[in-house]
Protein backbone atom coordinates (compact mmCIF):
# COMPACT_ATOMS: atom_id res chain seq x y z
CA UNK A 1 0.00 0.00 0.00
CA UNK A 2 1.36 3.37 -0.66
CA UNK A 3 0.29 6.76 0.01
CA UNK A 4 0.71 9.93 -1.64
CA UNK A 5 1.82 13.03 0.99
CA UNK A 6 -1.51 14.77 -0.25
CA UNK A 7 -3.58 12.37 1.54
CA UNK A 8 -4.56 12.65 5.15
CA UNK A 9 -4.50 9.83 7.61
CA UNK A 10 -4.56 9.53 10.87
CA UNK A 11 -3.66 7.18 13.59
CA UNK A 12 -5.31 6.20 17.08
CA UNK A 13 -3.85 4.85 19.57
CA UNK A 14 -5.69 3.39 23.07
CA UNK A 15 -3.82 0.98 25.62
CA UNK A 16 -5.19 -2.63 23.77
CA UNK A 17 -5.64 -1.34 20.45
CA UNK A 18 -3.79 0.50 17.39
CA UNK A 19 -5.95 1.88 14.20
CA UNK A 20 -5.50 3.83 10.99
CA UNK A 21 -7.95 6.16 9.14
CA UNK A 22 -7.88 7.74 5.68
CA UNK A 23 -10.01 10.67 4.66
CA UNK A 24 -12.18 9.05 1.75
CA UNK A 25 -13.65 10.59 -1.10
CA UNK A 26 -16.66 11.26 0.58
CA UNK A 27 -15.09 13.30 3.23
CA UNK A 28 -15.23 10.43 5.52
CA UNK A 29 -13.14 8.25 7.78
CA UNK A 30 -12.06 5.59 5.86
CA UNK A 31 -10.39 2.83 7.79
CA UNK A 32 -7.01 1.22 6.54
CA UNK A 33 -6.52 -1.06 9.59
CA UNK A 34 -6.85 -1.87 13.21
CA UNK A 35 -4.77 -3.79 15.26
CA UNK A 36 -5.05 -5.33 19.00
CA UNK A 37 -2.10 -5.28 21.21
CA UNK A 38 -2.37 -6.86 25.34
CA UNK A 39 0.02 -4.81 27.64
CA UNK A 40 3.13 -6.01 29.08
CA UNK A 41 2.33 -4.88 33.14
CA UNK A 42 6.23 -4.66 33.24
CA UNK A 43 6.18 -1.94 30.27
CA UNK A 44 4.73 1.40 29.91
CA UNK A 45 0.69 1.26 28.76
CA UNK A 46 1.91 3.06 25.65
CA UNK A 47 4.78 0.60 24.34
CA UNK A 48 1.95 -2.23 22.97
CA UNK A 49 0.20 -0.08 21.03
CA UNK A 50 3.18 1.70 19.76
CA UNK A 51 5.09 -1.33 18.89
CA UNK A 52 1.85 -2.72 16.89
CA UNK A 53 1.86 0.66 15.01
CA UNK A 54 5.29 0.07 13.64
CA UNK A 55 4.46 -3.33 12.72
CA UNK A 56 1.62 -1.73 10.98
CA UNK A 57 3.74 0.50 9.22
CA UNK A 58 6.36 -2.08 8.23
CA UNK A 59 3.59 -4.04 6.60
CA UNK A 60 1.98 -0.86 4.73
CA UNK A 61 4.69 0.40 3.29
CA UNK A 62 3.29 4.01 3.79
CA UNK A 63 6.14 6.66 2.35
CA UNK A 64 6.30 10.36 2.28
CA UNK A 65 2.99 10.55 4.42
CA UNK A 66 1.75 13.03 6.75
CA UNK A 67 -0.21 11.97 9.51
CA UNK A 68 -2.15 13.19 12.74
CA UNK A 69 -1.83 11.24 16.14
CA UNK A 70 -4.88 10.50 18.27
CA UNK A 71 -4.25 9.24 21.58
CA UNK A 72 -6.08 7.67 24.19
CA UNK A 73 -7.51 9.70 27.49
CA UNK A 74 -5.65 7.08 29.52
CA UNK A 75 -1.88 8.57 28.11
CA UNK A 76 -3.19 11.93 28.91
CA UNK A 77 -3.64 14.62 31.70
CA UNK A 78 -5.43 17.45 31.73
CA UNK A 79 -6.08 20.76 33.70
CA UNK A 80 -6.81 24.11 33.41
CA UNK A 81 -4.88 27.42 32.92
CA UNK A 82 -5.98 30.49 33.90
CA UNK A 83 -6.02 33.54 32.65
CA UNK A 84 -2.94 35.49 34.11
CA UNK A 85 -3.54 39.10 32.00
CA UNK A 86 0.25 39.41 32.49
CA UNK A 87 2.35 39.53 28.92
CA UNK A 88 4.59 35.91 29.14
CA UNK A 89 7.13 34.17 27.25
CA UNK A 90 6.83 31.12 26.23
CA UNK A 91 8.56 29.58 29.25
CA UNK A 92 6.95 31.41 31.60
CA UNK A 93 3.87 29.94 30.28
CA UNK A 94 4.94 26.56 30.56
CA UNK A 95 6.08 26.99 34.19
CA UNK A 96 2.02 28.29 34.82
CA UNK A 97 0.84 24.79 33.09
CA UNK A 98 3.09 23.22 35.11
CA UNK A 99 1.59 24.41 38.22
CA UNK A 100 -1.74 23.74 37.33
CA UNK A 101 -0.97 20.30 36.99
CA UNK A 102 0.72 19.98 40.26
CA UNK A 103 -1.66 19.81 42.68
CA UNK A 104 -3.42 17.38 41.14
CA UNK A 105 -0.49 14.93 39.58
CA UNK A 106 2.30 15.62 41.80
CA UNK A 107 5.66 15.77 40.28
CA UNK A 108 5.46 16.61 36.45
CA UNK A 109 9.00 15.03 35.40
CA UNK A 110 8.99 13.29 32.60
CA UNK A 111 6.31 14.69 31.13
CA UNK A 112 5.35 17.16 27.89
CA UNK A 113 2.74 19.83 28.48
CA UNK A 114 0.68 21.91 25.66
CA UNK A 115 -1.60 24.40 25.35
CA UNK A 116 -4.66 25.50 23.29
CA UNK A 117 -4.29 28.89 21.76
CA UNK A 118 -5.00 31.82 24.42
CA UNK A 119 -7.77 34.05 24.20
CA UNK A 120 -8.46 37.16 25.71
CA UNK A 121 -9.76 36.50 29.13
CA UNK A 122 -9.92 32.53 28.70
CA UNK A 123 -8.81 29.90 30.59
CA UNK A 124 -6.86 27.30 28.72
CA UNK A 125 -6.95 23.34 28.55
CA UNK A 126 -3.63 22.02 28.93
CA UNK A 127 -2.78 18.09 28.76
CA UNK A 128 0.64 16.41 29.15
CA UNK A 129 2.05 13.97 27.53
CA UNK A 130 5.05 11.53 28.50
CA UNK A 131 8.03 12.58 26.81
CA UNK A 132 9.28 9.74 26.42
CA UNK A 133 6.29 8.50 24.72
CA UNK A 134 6.14 11.43 22.16
CA UNK A 135 10.01 11.00 21.51
CA UNK A 136 9.50 7.36 20.90
CA UNK A 137 6.16 8.02 18.58
CA UNK A 138 8.52 10.18 16.57
CA UNK A 139 10.86 7.91 16.03
CA UNK A 140 8.75 5.39 14.63
CA UNK A 141 7.58 8.31 12.22
CA UNK A 142 10.86 9.38 11.41
CA UNK A 143 11.93 5.72 10.98
CA UNK A 144 9.00 5.18 8.16
CA UNK A 145 9.36 8.77 6.71
CA UNK A 146 6.21 9.73 7.62
CA UNK A 147 5.21 13.11 8.60
CA UNK A 148 3.92 13.87 11.92
CA UNK A 149 1.50 16.61 11.51
CA UNK A 150 -0.66 16.94 14.81
CA UNK A 151 -0.77 15.08 18.16
CA UNK A 152 -4.37 15.30 19.87
CA UNK A 153 -5.96 13.87 22.97
CA UNK A 154 -8.99 11.49 21.95
CA UNK A 155 -10.98 14.39 24.30
CA UNK A 156 -9.79 17.20 21.65
CA UNK A 157 -10.41 14.99 18.64
CA UNK A 158 -14.10 14.14 19.76
CA UNK A 159 -14.70 17.80 20.73
CA UNK A 160 -13.93 18.57 17.23
CA UNK A 161 -15.48 16.13 15.88
CA UNK A 162 -18.83 17.36 17.32
CA UNK A 163 -18.34 20.84 16.83
CA UNK A 164 -21.66 21.44 14.95
CA UNK A 165 -24.01 19.38 17.32
CA UNK A 166 -22.67 21.29 20.01
CA UNK A 167 -22.87 24.68 18.48
CA UNK A 168 -26.52 23.51 17.78
CA UNK A 169 -27.06 22.73 21.29
CA UNK A 170 -25.47 25.64 22.82
CA UNK A 171 -23.26 23.24 24.58
CA UNK A 172 -20.52 25.60 23.56
CA UNK A 173 -21.96 28.45 25.94
CA UNK A 174 -23.20 26.41 28.72
CA UNK A 175 -22.90 22.68 28.76
CA UNK A 176 -20.65 19.86 29.90
CA UNK A 177 -18.95 17.63 27.09
CA UNK A 178 -17.54 14.27 28.27
CA UNK A 179 -15.84 11.56 26.76
CA UNK A 180 -15.62 7.85 28.12
CA UNK A 181 -13.27 5.21 26.74
CA UNK A 182 -10.52 3.63 27.50
CA UNK A 183 -11.94 2.97 31.58
CA UNK A 184 -11.21 6.69 31.50
CA UNK A 185 -13.94 9.37 31.45
CA UNK A 186 -13.09 12.81 30.83
CA UNK A 187 -15.77 16.28 31.52
CA UNK A 188 -15.24 19.48 30.62
CA UNK A 189 -17.93 22.52 31.55
CA UNK A 190 -18.25 25.74 29.57
CA UNK A 191 -19.14 28.97 31.26
CA UNK A 192 -20.73 31.90 29.30
CA UNK A 193 -18.74 30.29 26.28
CA UNK A 194 -15.23 29.99 28.11
CA UNK A 195 -13.75 26.91 30.07
CA UNK A 196 -14.87 26.75 33.30
CA UNK A 197 -13.51 22.92 34.39
CA UNK A 198 -11.97 19.93 33.08
CA UNK A 199 -10.70 16.61 35.33
CA UNK A 200 -10.54 13.45 33.72
CA UNK A 201 -11.83 10.27 36.44
CA UNK A 202 -10.81 6.47 36.01
CA UNK A 203 -14.21 4.03 35.46
CA UNK A 204 -14.15 0.46 36.39
CA UNK A 205 -14.58 -2.50 33.86
CA UNK A 206 -18.04 -2.19 32.91
CA UNK A 207 -19.31 0.71 35.39
CA UNK A 208 -22.84 1.57 34.24
CA UNK A 209 -23.30 4.69 36.24
CA UNK A 210 -21.63 7.29 34.09
CA UNK A 211 -24.47 9.45 34.02
CA UNK A 212 -24.65 9.56 37.84
CA UNK A 213 -20.77 10.73 37.70
CA UNK A 214 -21.69 13.71 35.01
CA UNK A 215 -24.68 14.75 37.27
CA UNK A 216 -22.15 14.54 40.68
CA UNK A 217 -19.51 17.03 38.47
CA UNK A 218 -22.29 19.17 37.50
CA UNK A 219 -23.00 19.45 40.98
CA UNK A 220 -19.19 20.04 42.17
CA UNK A 221 -18.81 22.76 39.49
CA UNK A 222 -21.72 24.43 40.90
CA UNK A 223 -24.25 24.09 37.97
CA UNK A 224 -27.41 22.45 38.50
CA UNK A 225 -28.43 18.77 37.41
CA UNK A 226 -30.39 20.12 34.24
CA UNK A 227 -27.26 21.38 32.77
CA UNK A 228 -26.96 19.95 28.99
CA UNK A 229 -24.60 17.70 28.59
CA UNK A 230 -22.95 16.14 25.34
CA UNK A 231 -21.40 12.69 26.42
CA UNK A 232 -19.07 11.58 23.61
CA UNK A 233 -18.48 7.28 23.49
CA UNK A 234 -16.60 6.01 20.47
CA UNK A 235 -18.06 3.16 18.75
CA UNK A 236 -21.31 3.33 20.60
CA UNK A 237 -24.54 5.14 18.72
CA UNK A 238 -26.46 8.23 19.77
CA UNK A 239 -29.18 8.12 22.16
CA UNK A 240 -31.02 10.74 24.55
CA UNK A 241 -30.57 10.63 28.07
CA UNK A 242 -32.83 12.32 29.59
CA UNK A 243 -33.50 16.63 29.71
CA UNK A 244 -30.78 18.29 27.91
CA UNK A 245 -28.60 15.36 27.62
CA UNK A 246 -26.97 13.37 24.93
CA UNK A 247 -24.73 10.80 24.16
CA UNK A 248 -23.33 10.15 21.00
CA UNK A 249 -20.62 8.19 18.74
CA UNK A 250 -20.84 6.12 16.04
CA UNK A 251 -22.59 2.89 14.92
CA UNK A 252 -21.79 0.48 17.67
CA UNK A 253 -20.45 -2.08 15.18
CA UNK A 254 -17.22 -0.18 14.73
CA UNK A 255 -14.35 -0.51 17.02
CA UNK A 256 -13.39 2.62 19.09
CA UNK A 257 -10.25 2.73 17.85
CA UNK A 258 -11.17 2.96 14.53
CA UNK A 259 -14.03 5.44 15.27
CA UNK A 260 -11.23 7.89 17.28
CA UNK A 261 -8.65 7.72 14.36
CA UNK A 262 -11.68 8.87 12.02
CA UNK A 263 -13.00 11.66 14.07
CA UNK A 264 -8.75 13.01 14.23
CA UNK A 265 -9.92 13.40 10.40
CA UNK A 266 -12.59 15.92 11.52
CA UNK A 267 -11.22 19.75 10.90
Amino acid sequence: MSLLRTDRFCIAMTPTKMAVARLGKGREGEGLGAVGVSPQTSSALWQAPLAALERWLSDAKLRRAAASLVLSNRFVRFALVPWSGVPARPDEEAELALACFEPRYGDMTGWTVQMEASAYRAPRIACAIETEFLGAAQQVFGKHRLLCAAVRPAFVAGWNRHQRGLKHAKLRDDGLFAMAESETLVMASCRAGVWHSVRSVALRRGQRDVWKLLDREKLLQGYSEALPTWLAVPGQATRPNGDGATATGTSSMMDAAQVLAGWGLAR
